[in-house]
């Protein structure tokens, strides 16, 4: 990549996205696998699906790019010795989990082992070398099993010596008693590596093809262009969270994640469409069989993700008047304080009930668009009236989001467009920076509180934003017709599990 102009960044998108199920992977990997909470997690076929996307995607790309990029022989050294880095660091840290000869080696190798046959490579058809190289990743998956073939077909037997010399490990013929928690061997990887590099060839022949390679995703991007860093320092960090939520895990089962994720990322594509995500994520979470405060307060964790998410967009387009905002912000603390002190006080049983009761009526809200009166102007006049309605409406309503949560945005917007005579826009940016202050502040109380289900928490704010990123990126034909079905299915849900049908 010679200039940015030059550089393809949906690749460095894509990158970024395998990136973050990276991330998403290896947490969970931790939780159940280091710990000791389900060992053959990782054996389930849908997680061997996930992790072998995340790796294909990863050096399909760095395959891709490896023609564009400057440095190839510094690059692939450096990328050796952080592998032999997390080799050292695993070895003296985690020895029954230690990396030998991980992703980060192969990529390196195969930076290096492109080098001198790069001018044999362009003298191939790329549609030829797609193929071909597809052809020889599949007829070496079961080298490290001794021969050659495709499933269990043998094409031809591997010689046993092979396997004696520790070496030949590297180009995936271990040795007996061999064992690495993250084994990327030369062959078959490399026939991977170098099938995105013939896609690249491939491409240079389609200009407006790769034209469309040059559009950016938000976030993603940069992730991608990141992505080095990403690796070497998400596990301490993902190890360390486990470290402190260790005490939690006996009490979280797998059907939780299956439950809660999926609902989670619903909820973060329903609130980018037409709002109302809290109605889908807090149901979720009962659903999922977490208890009625462990429910709430977790929840805070997702919604104050995806709520600084949209915060920062409003602020960055400059629709947050913050003269407003500040008065707002203090109300709100003390409103969403006292909320959220109220709620842990109130036992689970009538917290039930409460649920059964205040849902609906947060829903006939949210889906009433009418309540919604936008006659209002974009500039914000600072008279009293407004500074009145503000400071009552983030007391109340923050109260309210302390205490429960669902609908507060929706709350707001009603109050600052019927009262405050703003435009919806102009209410929607004040409603998100006071919906992120109640948020982080009853958050906090709940995890002083020992409330947040901090390993069920971090998953579904990952599924939540994934969502709500999809759902505000995307150009979607009638996309709001799918945010009444969601949460009307959600709350029947939440009811049958409330009499206990499911």
């Amino acid at each position: 990549m010679k200039t940015a102009k030059k550089r393809l960044l949906l690749l460095d998108g894509i990158r970024g996205f395998a990136i973050i199920n990276m991330v998403a992977y290896h947490f969970l990997y931790d939780v159940f696998v280091v710990y000791q909470i389900d060992t053959k997690w990782y054996a389930h076929p849908m997680v061997r699906f996930w992790q072998q996307m995340i790796c294909w995607t990863f050096i399909l790309v760095s395959g891709c790019t490896w023609s564009m990029g400057k440095q190839k022989f510094k690059r692939g050294i450096l990328l050796n010795l952080w592998g032999m880095v997390i080799t050292c660091v695993t070895l003296v840290f985690m020895p029954d989990q230690v990396v030998w000869f991980g992703i980060l080696n192969l990529i390196g190798c195969a930076y290096l082992l492109m080098i001198p046959l790069e001018k044999v490579l362009k003298r191939i058809p790329p549609c030829i070398g797609i193929a071909s190289s597809f052809l020889c990743f599949f007829l070496f998956q079961h080298l490290d099993d001794g021969y050659l073939g495709i499933g269990n077909y043998v094409f031809l037997p591997v010689p046993p010596a092979f396997y004696e010399k520790k070496l030949f490990t590297i180009l995936g013929m271990p040795f007996p008693g061999f064992y690495s928690s993250d084994y990327f061997p030369v062959f078959p990887w490399f026939f991977l590596f170098a099938a995105g590099h013939f896609f690249s060839l491939w491409l240079n022949t389609k200009p407006e093809l790769r034209r469309s390679f040059s559009y950016s995703l938000p976030i993603l991007s940069k992730i991608g262009q990141n992505s080095l860093l990403v690796y070497l320092f998400h596990q301490p960090v993902c190890m360390i969270l486990c470290y402190l939520m260790r005490e939690e895990f006996m009490e979280i089962t797998e059907k939780m994640f299956l439950i809660i994720c999926p609902f989670l990322f619903l909820a973060g594509l329903v609130d980018a469409i037409g709002g109302g995500g809290g109605l889908i994520s807090l149901p979720a979470y009962l659903i999922a069989g977490l208890p009625p405060h462990a429910a709430i307060a977790t929840n805070k964790m997702s919604s104050t993700c995806g709520t600084t998410l949209a915060t920062l967009r409003f602020i960055k387009n400059k629709l947050v008047n913050f003269k407003l905002a500040v008065p707002s912000v203090i109300a709100a603390i003390l409103g969403s304080s006292i909320g959220a002190h109220v709620s842990m006080s109130v036992s689970e049983k009538i917290m039930t009930y409460v649920f059964v009761f205040i849902l609906p009526i947060a829903a006939f809200f949210v889906l009433n668009k009418k309540l919604f009166h936008d006659h209002g102007s974009d500039e914000i006049i600072l008279d009293k009236r407004t500074y009145l309605t503000a400071g009552i409406a983030a007391f109340v309503i923050g109260f309210y989001d302390g205490f429960y949560g669902p609908g507060t945005g929706t709350f707001l917007i009603i109050a600052f467009t019927v009262f405050a005579k703003l435009s919806v826009k102009t209410a929607n940016a004040q409603a998100k920076v006071i919906n992120l202050t109640t948020n982080i502040t009853s958050l906090i109380i709940f995890l002083i509180n020992g409330q947040v289900v901090l390993v069920i928490g971090i998953a579904a704010a990952l599924c939540n934003m994934a969502g709500g990123y999809l759902g505000a990126g995307l150009v979607m034909k009638n996309g709001a017709k799918i945010v009444k079905p969601s949460i009307l299915l959600v709350l029947f849900l939440l009811l049958l599990k409330v009499i206990g049908i499911i």
